[in-house]
């Protein structure tokens, strides 16, 4: 803690349970053993008692006592201690005027509590570190907790004009308005802290008590807790350079993160889940406006009830946000919630991720750029869904038909998207692409069909190029002829007699796999959003055998 004051300092014997400690200038403090020979003050040591069990009016007030060992800490550089008890106290406690460090260190977060037994009509706070003159190098408030009573303008702690160095570091805080408030500081590290039942935030950051913005800068969030505050768990705005690790916020009524205007943030290991219950906009999990430069990498949502509100939602401003490792997932059929909403938001990237059992994967609205990779939409509803409003591309790596065929109903026509693979099958626009299909008698029975090329894009189309046609065994018992067509246009006929050859082996132009009867017909793509197939042509009778390779060779054109 600090220097070591001198034997000259200090009147009594060092076994003896109280010395008196001559400060010049402030008088004589008898101070307890826990302090003795360190730079630390004792709240004891000036009175207080820590009595209260945490209920209104029980205990001694504390709070003369409390305040004069940080008003005597403050104006002699050293630190307070507060040791186990419950300590009442009936106004705030506050720390201006200290010019090097203001540290006020409980003996645990279990035993040591400051109950902030009062109402207030304006915002204040149980410690108030607020807009003090001079510069300090240090300010920490660690190892305890504060209990309110669930009243507005109370909040627990407020770090307003710090210091170069602010740490807030193993403190609990239950039922205040607002639990740690800071604002007009920088270099903070907050680790470890819990924020429980408060009315309004658990983490609040860039604004004062007042709720005038005061942006912080170089923010560490480390293994905090925010569950069950009235507003929103952790709320960040107009901070550059975030850090969260390893943070979870669950249940809170609003949201359980909002970052407003964060520049340069990193969430990394961070957990949800359960709320928000509230109705309103905007109402996420996660919610971010006007934020640059933020990743989030590992993030995992189990639970949650949103009554079709998104568990993140990316509302206007935000540009450069990389969203990897994220994991949305509740058990049973889908639940009527969107996994990530985006609004007029660039630069959005979404990789290596896991979305299950909702009824919208993602929801793209107005002006918004999307680029979606190695991820996984299992048993949603709607991968992705667009409106007509605004200017959208997506680009969607690695899609699988069946994550396609659900979304393309969905996806506003609009929107320019590129599908620059679909289950390792298709390519991009402009290039060519071999397609291989087997087909038996039994697939072509009954008058079906049997896709050569599945368009499973609303806008796909593509040109045929060349067709090769192997027989693997001969077609007999029938008398059908077999075409390739997209439905409007044949692009040839392979008659029931070539069918049948033991050797057939032929390419597209040839006597046995003929160039169309109608030669425009050759040069016409498939239809938009349409299939290339196999079926019967001609003929009464259905073959009762015979097995045949089709290879299509095709240019995506749309």
């Amino acid at each position: 803690y600090g220097n070591i004051i001198s034997f000259a300092d200090i009147t009594g014997t060092l076994g003896s349970d109280r010395v008196t400690f001559l400060q010049a200038g402030a008088g004589a403090v008898t101070r307890t053993a826990q302090s003795k020979l360190r730079d630390v003050v004792s709240v004891k040591d000036f009175g207080a008692v820590g009595d209260s069990n945490g209920t209104t009016g029980n205990g001694t007030d504390d709070t003369a006592a409390i305040q004069a060992a940080v008003t005597f800490a403050n104006a002699t550089g050293r630190s307070v201690y507060v040791p186990t008890g419950c300590y009442r106290i009936t106004a705030p406690i506050n720390f201006a005027g200290a010019q090097t460090k203001a540290e006020f260190c409980g003996e645990s977060n279990f035993n040591t509590v400051i109950f902030a037994d009062f109402t207030s009509g304006s915002p204040v706070a149980a410690l108030s570190l607020n807009a003090s003159a001079g510069s300090r190098t240090y300010v920490a408030f660690k190892n305890f907790q504060i209990k309110g009573r669930s009243v507005a303008n109370v909040s627990g702690i407020y770090c307003n004009f710090g210091s170069e160095f602010t740490e807030i570091e193993n403190v609990w805080v239950f039922q205040c308005y607002n639990g740690i408030v800071v604002a007009n500081d920088y270099n903070v590290k907050i680790t470890r802290c819990q924020t429980w039942y408060c009315v309004n935030n658990g983490i609040q950051i860039g604004f004062t008590l007042a709720g005038v913005l005061a942006p912080a800068n170089n923010i560490m969030l480390l293994g905090c807790l925010s569950t069950y505050n009235g507003a929103n768990g952790f709320y960040v705005k107009a901070a550059r350079t975030l850090g969260m690790v390893q943070c979870d916020g669950e249940a809170n009524v609003y949201t359980n993160i909002y970052l407003d205007s964060v520049y340069g943030g990193s969430l990394t290991g961070t957990y949800m889940e359960y709320g928000p219950t509230e109705p309103g906009n905007p109402i996420a999990q996660l919610y971010m406006v006007d934020c640059t430069g933020v990743t989030i990498d590992g993030l995992s949502v189990s639970a949650f009830d949103n009554n079709s509100n998104p568990v993140i939602f990316l509302d206007g401003g935000n540009n450069g946000i990389s969203l990897s490792g994220i994991a949305i997932e509740t058990a049973g059929a889908p639940t009527n919630a969107i996994g990530l909403r985006i609004n007029d938001s660039f630069g959005v990237t979404l990789r290596s991720s896991y979305f299950n059992a909702l009824s919208t994967g993602i929801y793209v609205e107005n002006n918004a750029r999307l680029t979606i990779e190695q991820t996984n939409f299992s048993n949603c509803t709607v991968p992705v869904s667009t409106t007509n409003t605004g200017s959208k591309t997506i680009t969607w790596l690695d899609a699988v038909d069946a994550q396609l065929a659900a979304s393309v109903p969905q996806i506003a026509s609009n929107v320019r998207i590129d599908y620059a693979t679909v289950a390792n099958q298709k390519n991009k626009i402009n290039e060519t692409k071999s397609f291989n299909v087997s087909i038996s008698n039994a697939q072509l029975a009954a008058g079906a069909s049997v896709k050569l090329i599945d368009s499973v894009l609303a806008s796909e189309q593509w040109r045929i190029l060349n067709i090769t046609v192997v027989g693997l065994t001969q077609f007999s018992g029938g008398n059908r002829n077999l075409a390739i067509s997209n439905g409007t246009n044949i692009y040839t006929v392979i008659s029931s007699a070539s069918l049948g050859l033991a050797t057939l082996q032929a390419t597209w132009g040839s006597t046995t796999v003929p160039f169309s009867a109608v030669p425009s017909d050759m040069v016409q793509p498939t239809a938009v959003g349409g299939d290339l197939v196999a079926l019967y042509s001609g003929g009464t009778t259905d073959h009762t055998a015979g097995d045949i390779n089709i290879t299509i060779v095709a240019e995506r054109i749309a």
